[in-house]
């Protein structure tokens, strides 16, 4: 009798152990086939910004083919004109300081006040508990 539970017990011992083991095993595999479609999502993502960066030298190599735009592209590299040919530089103002432009050039004739200071709640707190 005892040697009958004794066996009862150790073989309900082997089959948590053989579970828990599966278990391990089954989740390792779930998290790295979780890992590799990470991997995919983020190839997939590399593919489309490459398939766009193709694209985007795909028409500037058939650019390169038209000589009005050689000629375009060579003028405002090396700051060339042909004779008879009038040239104008303008400042673009979203490029100068990095200021936003609609503060910049705002023709409102409202002023608002400088912005009050607002009170340190951590100050307060330490006040609180510690005193001055």
């Amino acid at each position: 009798m005892l040697l009958k539970r004794l066996a009862k017990i150790v073989c309900t011992f082997a089959l948590l152990l053989a579970i828990a083991y599966m278990t391990g095993k089954i989740g390792l595999a779930a998290y790295k086939r979780y890992l590799v479609k990470v991997k995919i999502n983020e190839l997939q993502a590399q593919v489309g910004t490459l398939e766009a960066r193709n694209e985007q030298i795909a028409s500037f190599l058939k650019n390169l083919e038209n000589p009005e735009y050689l000629l375009l592209k060579t003028k405002e590299q090396f700051n060339l004109k042909e004779t008879g040919e009038n040239v104008a530089a303008v400042n673009n103002p979203q490029d100068a300081g990095g200021e936003n432009s609609s503060n910049k050039y705002s023709l409102s004739s409202d002023t608002k006040p400088a912005a009050e200071e607002k009170p340190l709640y951590w100050k307060k707190w330490i006040t609180f508990f510690f005193g001055n």
